[in-house]
């Protein structure tokens, strides 16, 4: 019979991998370029970088979630394995 192995240390390190990158993310540029230029190019790279930073915010967010949703998967995944194993055992 074929089975699924999961390694879950190796999973766990990967997600614990994946959410000090996210945390290290940073999404803040720099907020508004001044200076003697009244360039519209100037106005429309601060609104580019403040749509960029928002952008980023939101993956960041997405990233924790699915992050999240992976660790809530691999227990799930653990548990069922267990119980799984306990009714064959009680089945022999």
């Amino acid at each position: 019979m074929n089975e699924i192995k999961l390694e879950q240390s190796s999973v766990e390190k990967a997600l614990t991998d994946l959410k000090q990158a996210i945390q290290s993310l940073d999404p803040s540029f720099h907020k508004e370029f001044k200076g003697n230029n009244v360039l519209d190019m100037m106005d429309k790279l601060n609104e580019i970088n403040l749509l960029l930073e928002e952008f980023l915010i939101q993956y960041q967010e997405l990233l924790n979630q699915n992050q999240e949703g992976t660790k809530q998967s691999i227990e799930t995944l653990k548990q069922t394995d267990q119980e799984l194993g306990t009714n064959i055992r009680v089945m022999r």
